[in-house]
């Protein structure tokens, strides 16, 4: 490696951000490797741009009222955003733009990196459009309506930003197959989701003996259907009554976790169910070396079929082994590829009898796990994705030189 790349990571998020791939494979893993970069952050602490340098990290803390959504505050302030990243442009030696998700702030980056003659690179977390438009079915209601006309509106808007880039970084290779259909960009890396570094040098769940406990990392939103967990419970229950279901995340909606109270007291599983809600990074590991296995069913539709569950490499990394559903292709994979669970329909009786299996079978629990956290620490780190994206993005600037 004979340059230090330096990069203008645009995100999408609020200070301190709390997603893995920001943390750890740009704030951690790439500037480990001896490269600086220029973070734009939104704050709701701060009243004026503030700079904040932690080593090779240098935050912007752009302020941000939060009386409004992140979403639309960005949208109303983008003239302030596009001048203030023009001005770190034009004041720093910077060789790429890193662009994350937010398809407003990737037209406006992607505008200043033409004007400035870098280039610019675009990483898609999700397909946020179809959200917005499966969310209007789930609850008809103006803010639900004005979501579908937007998620409209953004689709074409992520077709035109994809098609400018000079790097398109899709999380799942499905994500990066269905742009390409649609933008013809042949210019991508993937970029999946991997298990922080914290994770692979936790000391793996034993196995040893059964707590009959089943974990579940993730956001509680009815569009990941959580009813589906609470149906697979009420079967266990038929066969094992000690079965807990334990629930980590926040709630995206203030009716879901009571609509979930009730609907397990209807069945009879109030006891065997348990919401731990928001919980800091730095204690999941040591939640799931409790938990006995980790499942991750997530609807058929096409936003999750492209998507790339973190909580699944996150469950593999501890040695826990994992239920998902087949129709998600990235999970599908890494489970299958690994050995370190199963992976079968999206159905509450499959679901149901993979589990009751693994629970009455601690020692292929145990040879699971071990397969899991083996093909992860050789697959999904951070460590290794950050030293690929350095090659990429060495080569699309001697590409860029050479056309000057």
């Amino acid at each position: 490696m004979d340059h230090d790349l330096t990069l203008l990571h645009v995100t999408d998020e609020t200070f301190p951000s709390y997603k893995s791939d920001v943390k750890e494979l740009f704030e951690r893993e790439f500037t480990n490797r001896g490269h600086k970069i220029y973070h734009l952050f939104f704050s709701s602490d701060v009243n004026k741009i503030e700079e904040v340098q932690e080593g090779n990290n240098i935050y912007y803390l752009f302020p941000y009222d939060s009386r409004l959504p992140l979403s639309f505050f960005k949208k109303i302030n983008l003239p302030q955003i596009k001048n203030f990243i023009n001005n770190i442009l034009k004041n720093k030696s910077i060789d790429i733009i890193q662009v994350r998700s937010c398809p407003y702030l990737g037209k406006t980056s992607s505008d200043l990196a033409k004007k400035h003659k870098i280039p610019f690179c675009y990483y898609l977390t999700s397909l946020f459009t179809d959200f917005k438009k499966k969310s209007f079915f789930y609850e008809k209601n103006f803010k639900n309506s004005y979501k579908l006309l937007e998620g409209h509106f953004e689709e074409t808007l992520y077709r035109k930003v994809i098609k400018k880039s000079d790097l398109f970084q899709p999380i799942s290779t499905e994500m990066d197959e269905y742009f390409k259909k649609m933008t013809d960009n042949k210019k991508t890396l993937p970029l999946p989701m991997c298990a922080p570094r914290k994770f692979l040098e936790s000391k793996a769940k034993s196995n040893s003996n059964s707590s009959n406990k089943i974990v579940y990392i993730g956001q509680i939103s009815f569009l990941r259907d959580p009813l589906f967990l609470l149906k697979v419970i009420k079967t266990i229950e038929d066969r094992i009554k000690d079965v807990e279901l334990i629930f980590v995340g926040p709630p995206t909606n203030k009716k879901v976790v009571p609509k979930l109270r009730q609907t397990a007291k209807r069945y009879g599983i109030s006891d065997n169910v348990k919401f731990l809600g928001k919980v800091d990074k730095e204690k999941i590991p040591q939640i799931l070396r409790d938990c006995d296995i980790g499942v991750s069913p997530l609807p058929p539709i096409l936003s999750y079929k492209m998507s790339s569950p973190t909580k699944v490499v996150e469950y593999l990394s501890i040695g826990l082994p994992v239920i998902c559903n087949k129709e998600i292709v990235d999970q599908n994979q890494v489970v299958s590829k690994s050995g370190g669970g199963f992976s079968v329909k999206y159905n509450e009786t499959e679901f149901a009898k993979k589990i009751i299996y693994l629970l009455e079978n601690p020692n292929k629990r145990k040879e699971m796990g071990r397969k899991g956290k083996r093909w992860v620490k050789e697959n999904r780190s951070y460590e290794k994705l950050a030293k690929k994206l350095e090659h990429k993005y060495i080569e699309i600037l001697s590409n860029y030189k050479s056309k000057k």
